[in-house]
Parts: C-alpha cells; structure tokens; sequence
C-alpha cells in the first residue's frame, strides 16, 4: 500500500516536525568556520569586503592575482549588501542568502508536488527530501553562487510545472517554451552586462563586443522559443 499518497494530509504531523528539524540544522553553525563547504567561500568573501571597503560597486577589489573577476558582480553586491557595506562583517551574514534562496528552492519544490499531487504530506515528503541531501547541505548554504543558480535556473521550470498542474494537460502551442526561452535570453542579457566589468574598462570597442555578443545569444534563443 502506497502510505505516502494513501490519503490527503494523512499522517503529515511527523514529516512538518522532521521539515522543522531540516530547516533548524540548517540555520545553526551558520557562522561556523568548518561547516561543509569549499575553499572558494573565503575567496569571494575577501573579494566582497575589499570592494566594500573601497566604497563602490565597481571594479571589484582582491589582492588575490587572477581572482578578482572570478565571479558574477552580483555575487559579491549580495554580501556587500547582508555585511553593510562591512558594519557588519560577519560568517553568518554573508552566508543568509545563501540560505534563504536554499528554502525558497525547498518551499517551490513543496508547492509544486503539493499542486501536482493534491497531497500535502506528498509534498512534505518531497521538501524533505531535498534537504536530506548532503550536496544541498553543503553547497545551499555556505557564501557560494550554488544556491542562487539553483533558484534562478529552476525558477522556470517550477513555473512550468505549477502551469500543466493548474490546466490538467501539457499547455498547447508555444507556452511552455516562452517563459523559460525568456529567462533564458534574460540571462544571456545579465551575463554580457556582467562581462563589462571583465574588459577593460579603457577598451570600450571589447565592452561593446561582450554586449553584442549576449544581445546576439539572447536573439537566438528568443528566436527558438
């Protein structure tokens, strides 16, 4: 007998204790220096506290050769802005992002099997599930891009997922494709501004080469859609 599904909310108590439990281990040690993780967390956070301690979002600082456009722009503005600008330079405070996208991933994931299922428990069970991974343990919460790229590469496809469960049937024509083919060109959009701070700020014929080249991706893609 299938006891996940047999009845609707049926038995859910344990799983909402062992979800509360998940997000608990979660939240704690957060500003601990040995909590699961990799060596590049300390990178992005010295290059983090070095442009806010420069007092501009660009170009970003590191006294690290070869490190200082290691990532994205919007990684480190992220802990620029939890540390205040470096008022408040704390583990824990650069790591909170990282945490709050990891349970907006486990509260979409929840909803969509929820709306897929009809069956809160069922979706309960799959919210924690994904926190009793040991890779979203490690990477969903330390000062890493893991967790951002988790929500916002899967963003559309929750979007998707909560549109066939509200028709009952796979869409028709085109839009299942639109909003993901949309983000997605959206993101080529982002990158190429991101790109801009990896020129050189002297050549602007290279920065109008990055835009050109994301504008001409992000074409291609709206094109497919």
């Amino acid at each position: 007998m299938n006891t996940v599904g047999a009845t609707p909310g049926h038995g859910a108590t344990g799983w909402v204790a062992l979800l509360l439990l998940f997000v608990l281990a979660y939240a704690l040690g957060l500003d601990g220096q040995h909590i699961p993780s990799n060596g590049d967390e300390m990178v992005y956070a010295h290059i983090a506290r070095l442009t806010a301690a420069s007092g501009h979002w660009l170009p970003l600082a590191s006294e690290l050769e070869h490190m200082r456009n290691t990532k994205p722009p919007l990684l480190f503005w992220q802990a620029m802005v939890a540390g205040n600008w470096g008022q408040h330079w704390h583990l824990w405070a650069l790591r909170a992002p990282s945490l709050v996208y990891t349970l907006l991933v486990t509260l979409a994931i929840g909803l969509s099997v929820r709306r897929l299922s009809g069956n809160p428990r069922t979706a309960l069970v799959a919210a924690c599930v994904y926190l009793a991974f040991f890779c979203t343990f490690r990477y969903g919460r330390p000062y890493l891009t893991s967790a951002a790229e988790s929500f916002w590469l899967n963003l559309p496809m929750f979007w998707l997922l909560w549109r066939v469960a509200a028709s009952g049937q796979q869409p028709s024509g085109s839009t299942p494709a639109t909003a993901p083919g949309a983000w997605s060109a959206g993101g080529y959009v982002l990158a190429g501004v991101s790109g801009l701070q990896v020129v050189c700020p002297d050549r602007p014929g290279r920065s109008n080469a990055v835009v050109r080249l994301a504008a001409g991706a992000a074409a291609r893609d709206l094109a497919g859609v």
